[in-house]
């Protein structure tokens, strides 16, 4: 099924590769709603990939943001955003990053602000190091913990 991810991006889907039956074996009903579902996850991806942010490549970036976005489908990731990042490390020093810019800023910090200040303190080499140096020792903490529970 061809889908078309705004004016300027159309990419061949095979409804197999999410889970699917194929095409051929869907009601049109259930084609629409893949058809439309796949297209808005695609479109959220690559929305914030503007003339303004990239230039005149920003198609090429929208393609390579929606791509990304098309293999994480695929493979099984359901919730996939431009900041979610799949290297543990770097997850938990954007959470750190976070929680400390909101006790710079106060809880009741706009969204906004708080990340800007995350953004300023990935510009900054020192507070990066020390960011990762934290969220390495965190990552490797938890990798041997197990959460045992009883249902």
């Amino acid at each position: 099924m061809l889908i078309r991810f705004g004016k300027t991006l159309e990419r061949q889907i095979n409804p197999t590769d999410f889970g699917f039956p194929s095409e051929s074996q869907l009601s049109p009903v259930a084609a629409h709603v893949i058809y439309i579902g796949i297209r808005n996850l695609g479109m959220d991806a690559h929305a914030g990939d503007t003339e303004e942010k990239h230039g005149a490549d920003y198609i090429k970036f929208a393609g390579e943001t929606l791509d990304k976005k098309l293999a994480a489908l695929k493979s099984g990731e359901v919730r996939v955003a431009g900041t979610r990042e799949s290297d543990p490390i770097r997850s938990q020093m954007r959470q750190l990053a976070v929680k400390a810019a909101y006790k710079k800023l106060g809880n009741k910090a706009e969204s906004k602000d708080v990340t800007a200040l995350v953004h300023k303190m990935f510009q900054n080499e020192a507070v990066e190091a020390k960011l990762r140096s934290v969220a390495t020792k965190m990552v490797k903490a938890a990798q041997g913990l197990e959460l045992d529970l009883e249902v």
